[in-house]
């Protein structure tokens, strides 16, 4: 992957309340330690192709952390952020990682996993309309070298939980 947002075209948009959102996805990050300490790394559901949504649900890490970054959950409603302080699952390069979303039927609730290993567990504001994303950046103009992250897969479903017509 680049540096640059990276989103699935043609992709439908989900709408958080109506049903139990899953994402998962599973990632290597490549052998140079760079690629943890000075890099960024966010995969879940947004509402822009920007990297700074106004409605979104990420779990990722930056390398801008103090000490070894660890696996969090990021939380965007409104514009407004929150991201989990998890010390549960630390970042290691040249290893592959299993990254899961679940997103409650009523959407008000998120939980993130690495590894199948709840990290955390954060609130969300329902009815948002998001869609597939992910990006992987350089956080450090000192991290100019060659850097990459391998995807295996990115698997979203979608469990409809209110009747329809």
């Amino acid at each position: 992957m680049t540096h640059h947002p990276a989103y699935i075209a043609g992709c439908p948009v989900y709408f958080t309340g109506s049903g139990i959102i899953t994402v998962e996805a599973r990632v290597l990050i490549d052998a140079n330690p760079a690629n943890v300490t000075a890099r960024e790394y966010w995969l879940g559901l947004s509402d822009t192709t920007t990297v700074t949504p106004t409605n979104g649900l990420f779990i990722g890490f930056s390398g801008l952390t103090a000490g070894a970054p660890f696996w969090q959950g990021k939380s965007i409603s409104s514009s407004v952020t929150q991201i989990s302080l998890s010390t549960v699952a630390a970042v290691t390069n040249a290893t592959w990682t299993y990254l899961k979303i679940v997103v409650s039927a009523d959407g008000t609730n998120v939980d993130m996993y690495v590894d199948n290993a709840l990290i955390t567990s954060m609130g969300f504001a329902a009815s948002k309309s998001l869609f597939p994303a992910f990006y992987f950046r350089s956080v450090s103009s000192a991290a100019a070298a060659a850097y990459g992250m391998n995807q295996d897969f990115y698997k979203l479903t979608y469990q409809f939980t209110t009747a329809r017509i």
